[in-house]
């Protein structure tokens, strides 16, 4: 009874380790898909840096030849326009302040951790040496970046020229250390797989060695009824029929005992079917939770560059609007009610190549917009695909875990069977002996009051 207390106590163990080692994988798993995309991001916001640092650069441009214009008019009385630079360059700096602010919060939060990111800190040395090689990269960017988002701050050509220049080795140190998480996160998936398989096993060598050991201590105890059997057998005739009637007992009882640990050894058959089969369901999980993270990485890639080309299209808006400007500006300086014909004449041969040259860059900035407007149609539709992707394989994956979770019912309640069968095998061998022991206290041998009378007899014929 204790031997079998006891099987039922070390497989229970094993299941309760094997499910907190599956829970643990999972808390594992959300947090690496957590921190690749946060990683993946850092890509991003540094690619956007460096394309709002140049968007900052044209505005700059557009504004000192569109500044040019009015100044040369300014003998007829046009006031040139103050603060000109500030007004359209802000909304890109707001921009690149936001974008900055971003990128550093995820970069120190990818090291040392972050609640508000949902990122637990504590990297590997390899990620902490591959994070220590892009720093100075990192520090040059950050602090360029500053200098151009600043309010006051005109045209800073070599903090561009910086930008530029960091940007892509930062974006090629960045790739390497999000492919570091991944084999990182890959490698412990699999050390989690051998352990789980390591404690499936257990769980199954466990009962059969309990059924070994119980079968040869039944097989020693009724070789001993069987010899003592046979002793009774040859100690009389009285005592052999009556021995042989529990002989017979005796082998009626064992062929029992063969019959249950037979149905003992089916149900560990099915249990390791279904441990099996439980196993294949986790695994098969392993991989959905994997095809899920990469179809997640490719929804939030997707989503950055919708962002990019929104961000695109409102650039070239705003383009758009300064060229209305420009051309209304051109209207009201070319031909005054109050001059003469000939000074109206003049002036608008003036403007009219710059007029041409307004209306080309408007039909330019239409068919930016026109291509942007299709390529956000086209990443829409990948995204929408990729994100009915996630559901399919959620709801594989939850499919799936209800399949686990039934198998390892299924192994509870045959190890529930087993410890019953075990209980009824220990009941048998305890009882045996006693039953024998019964048996030779109730066998009396033959009386010897009948020698008396035999002898009385040959004294009465003498």
């Amino acid at each position: 009874m204790g031997l079998a207390v006891a099987t039922v106590v070390i497989i229970s163990l094993l299941l309760v380790g094997q499910q907190i080692l599956t829970e643990r994988s999972l808390r594992q798993q959300s947090i690496d898909i957590v921190v690749m995309d946060i990683a993946g991001q850092q890509r991003m916001l540094s690619q956007k840096i460096a394309k709002t640092a140049y968007a900052l650069r044209n505005a700059y441009r557009e504004a000192d030849s569109f500044q040019r214009a009015p100044n040369s008019n300014s003998e007829r009385g046009t006031p040139p326009m103050e603060g000109f630079h500030i007004s359209t360059t802000k909304p890109q700096k707001d921009e690149l302040t936001q974008a900055l602010i971003l990128f550093q919060q995820a970069h120190v939060g990818l090291q040392s951790g972050s609640a508000e990111l949902h990122l637990p800190g504590g990297s590997s040395p390899t990620v902490a040496a591959l994070f220590a090689d892009v720093e100075p990269e990192y520090e040059a960017l950050v602090e360029a970046a500053t200098i151009v988002a600043s309010p006051f701050q005109e045209e800073n050509s070599a903090a561009i020229r910086t930008i530029s220049k960091t940007e892509e080795v930062f974006l090629k140190g960045m790739s390497a250390i999000v492919d570091q998480y991944e084999q990182e996160a890959i490698s412990r998936v699999n050390r989690l797989k051998t352990v789980q398989r390591l404690l499936l096993w257990l769980s199954l060598l466990v009962p059969l060695a309990v059924i070994a050991v119980s079968y040869q201590v039944i097989y020693r105890s009724d070789h001993s009824a069987v010899d003592r059997v046979d002793y009774r057998v040859h100690s009389g005739v009285h005592s052999g029929l009556h021995s042989g009637v529990h002989s017979g007992q005796a082998e009626a009882m064992m062929t029992g005992l063969d019959h249950k640990v037979a149905d003992v050894i089916a149900q560990v058959g099915q249990t390791q079917e279904i441990a099996i089969a439980a196993d294949q369901a986790l695994l098969a999980m392993a991989l959905t939770r994997t095809q899920i993270k990469r179809t997640t990485g490719d929804v939030a890639k997707r989503l950055g560059i919708i962002c990019d080309r929104a961000n695109n299209i409102a650039q070239a808006v705003f383009s758009l609007t300064t060229i209305v400007e420009q051309i209304n500006l051109l209207s009201l300086n070319t031909a005054p009610a109050d001059e003469p014909c000939e000074s109206s004449r003049a002036d608008f041969t003036d403007v009219t190549p710059t007029m041409r040259q307004i209306v080309h860059q408007s039909a330019i900035a239409s068919l930016e917009i026109e291509g942007l407007i299709k390529e956000i149609q086209t990443s829409i539709s990948t995204g929408i695909v990729d994100i009915n992707r996630v559901t399919q394989q959620v709801s594989v994956g939850t499919e799936q875990t209800a399949l686990a979770i039934e198998k390892v019912a299924t192994i509870i309640q045959q190890t529930k069977f087993l410890w019953l069968q075990l209980s009824q095998i220990k009941a048998a061998i305890t009882f045996q002996p006693l039953n024998m022991q019964q048996n030779q206290q109730s066998f009396t041998p033959p009386s010897t009051g009948t020698q008396p009378t035999t002898n009385t007899r040959q004294r009465t014929h003498g």
